[in-house]
């Protein structure tokens, strides 16, 4: 399977492909399997594979340092079959990605929006990026840095006594050494969700006599806002938080136009509010991430709107009057 992802790379040379062309002309295994791939990869949609090779390295290998790149999710996909295709990528394409280079000694990783990826380091830690996000990563011998610079990020920090995990960010810092916890920046206010462990969480303000700091254990959730103050808010799921890291956003009454912030994210068709009257609408569920024509269709069953297709990548969400008995 990898030389068939470096096959579909748009970094790949004619050089790089003759040894799989020359296997597919004298194997008909090989073509058969071959057949299978390319039917497997037009069905999932997925992406065009770019690697880009490391310095003095001639390539970059699976495994430590790589990571994924996770399709959209097409609508009207069952979650049996999504787990299913998760699970085959994961196997198949070995966590190959692209690193962006930006001349700083960092890799850089980025997401648009309908876009995910997941990152393996070096040091066994995972990092899960959301849609629309980039971070920068710096590990040597004495430190393993963070910089997310946009967006929202699950890290599974491996244990290292010696070395402490630091995430950055305009607004604030975590500090940990083998925990799992959720970042997410939005304006000027920064969340901090830990599922394990606990972190230090610290504000960034530039005013001294604002800069303050505070542990977070396992459950708890707090939130830097403009004034640089660290608040705690109550979660009474913080599996739910991070429930966008299995394709899955899960809604406990939040009002629809901030649902619809969080869905626009995981899609390449953006939904609008058109009418004020059905932004508070408060909204419940479970919901695929990605599949926006199953999570209009609920919307259209639970509530009094009906969407309408404004352009080939926007939809409409309007009030549909209640029908005159």
């Amino acid at each position: 399977m990898t030389a068939y992802v470096r096959w579909k790379s748009a970094a790949a040379s004619e050089h790089d492909r003759m040894p799989f062309q020359a296997d597919l002309r004298q194997d008909p295994a090989a073509r058969a399997q071959f057949a299978a791939l390319e039917r497997l990869w037009k069905e999932l949609g997925l992406f065009p594979v770019e690697l880009m090779a490391d310095a003095g390295s001639g390539g970059r290998r699976a495994g430590p340092g790589t990571a994924l790149r996770l399709p959209a999710i097409r609508s009207g996909w069952g979650i049996a079959a999504q787990v299913g295709i998760a699970a085959l990528l994961l196997v198949f394409v070995g966590l190959l990605f692209v690193r962006l280079l930006d001349g700083s000694g960092l890799d850089t990783y980025q997401t648009k929006r309908g876009e995910r990826i997941v990152i393996n380091l070096a040091d066994d830690s995972v990092v899960h990026l959301n849609a629309n996000t980039r971070v920068s990563i710096e590990m040597n011998s004495e430190q393993r840095k963070i910089r997310l610079e946009a967006g929202e990020g699950l890290f599974n920090v491996a244990r290292d006594e010696t070395r402490k995990f630091i995430v950055h960010t305009n607004i604030g810092s975590i500090e940990a050494i083998g925990t799992r916890f959720n970042v997410q920046t939005s304006g000027a206010k920064l969340s901090v969700t830990v599922l394990d462990g606990v972190v230090l969480v610290s504000s960034a303000s530039s005013d001294r006599s604002r800069h303050v700091a505070q542990y977070v254990e396992q459950g708890q959730q707090v939130v830097i806002g403009e004034n640089g103050l660290i608040a705690s808010t109550a979660v009474p799921d913080v599996e739910a938080v991070v429930s966008w890291a299995n394709s899955r956003l899960v809604f406990a009454g939040e009002p629809l136009a901030q649902v619809i912030e969080r869905v626009n994210q995981h899609s390449k068709r953006r939904i609008e509010i058109q009418d004020a009257r059905l932004r508070d609408l408060p909204v419940y569920g479970v919901f695929i991430a990605g599949d926006t024509r199953g999570f209009l269709a609920a919307l259209q069953q639970s509530y009094p709107l009906q969407s309408i297709m404004h352009s080939h990548d926007s939809t409409y969400l309007v009030y549909r009057e209640p029908i005159a008995a």
